[in-house]
């Protein structure tokens, strides 16, 4: 019986249709490492140690959209499977976000272990650019290996559903660089305020 199920899965992907992805060349990709969502906006950040950070910035109405708006702005193939950090600009997280976490978790390349951060007192557009040639993830990895600590999207999703509120490190802009300004609270889905420390 091993084999004749075996030989099946084999005729299967020889000649049948398979839900095997297209293969893609790695030379012809670009691998973001930061997303800035805002509302009706994403903005994406690479970061190569030999080259310099490529940002795009998008229009969508949901991450779907976005996505396929980056696609279109690039020359390349857009690959978000590599995205550490999510940055969630205010004015979302006080709008709600749960469409952008549900669509994080559907979605068959971001998916929910990327860090989450809410940029306080601006947009997560601002914060991604605020990276410069170097690409802002840097920055963040910097901050979270001296010790600020981090949560994943889905475990603000998690607690989201469990509890009904979540905390999200908040960052703000000074002198142009992401700095740790306390937590964000999250009600619901929707920005509450913002505790110190």
């Amino acid at each position: 019986m091993k084999k004749i199920l075996f030989g099946a899965m084999v005729l299967t992907l020889l000649f049948g249709r398979t839900t095997l992805p297209a293969p893609r060349e790695m030379e012809n990709m670009v691998l973001f490492r930061t997303l800035g969502a805002d509302g009706g906006s994403y903005t994406a950040s690479t970061s190569r140690s030999e080259e310099k950070a490529v940002v795009l910035t998008a229009w969508g109405e949901d991450l779907q959209a976005g996505k396929t708006d980056l696609q279109r702005r690039s020359d390349s193939t857009v690959f978000l499977g590599y995205v550490d950090h999510v940055l969630v600009g205010e004015e979302l997280a006080q709008a709600g976000v749960a469409p952008l976490l549900d669509q994080m978790g559907r979605d068959g390349e971001l998916g929910l272990g990327a860090r989450l951060w809410v940029v306080r007192g601006d947009t997560a557009r601002a914060g991604v650019e605020s990276g410069g040639e170097s690409g802002v993830d840097r920055r963040l990895n910097t901050l979270r290996l001296s010790g600020t600590e981090t949560r994943t999207a889905g475990e603000v999703w998690a607690d989201l559903l469990d509890r009904g509120t979540a905390v999200v490190p908040a960052l703000e802009l000074k002198d142009g660089l992401l700095t740790p300004a306390g937590w964000a609270v999250l009600e619901g889905d929707r920005l509450a305020g913002f505790l110190e420390s």
